[in-house]
């Protein structure tokens, strides 16, 4: 008899199997120039930052009407976006 810890347990290691396959198949698809930065939107502690990326992207040199970042919120989410070729100087 299976234990309802080792079920779960099974469900999550299919869960990510899962989203490992999808990842590959990005990896795969995408230029080979291309840079990933993967991270989980479900933290494990809790908050005591908050962080204005288009501030912090602009207090480091990056103007956001040059076109070479972009960040758009997503909920709780961000997306990034950087023009590569306008950037070289960073």
């Amino acid at each position: 008899m299976v234990t309802v810890q080792k079920f779960m347990l099974n469900i999550i290691k299919k869960r990510f199997q899962i989203i490992d396959n999808y990842l590959l198949d990005i990896f795969n698809t995408a230029p080979k120039e291309t840079n990933f930065v993967i991270f989980s939107d479900h933290g494990m502690i809790p908050i005591h930052t908050t962080l204005i990326i288009n501030n912090y992207f602009e207090q480091a040199g990056f103007n956001d009407s040059n076109q070479n970042i972009t960040a758009v919120s997503s909920g709780t989410a961000a997306h990034i976006y950087i023009n590569k070729e306008k950037i070289k100087d960073h």
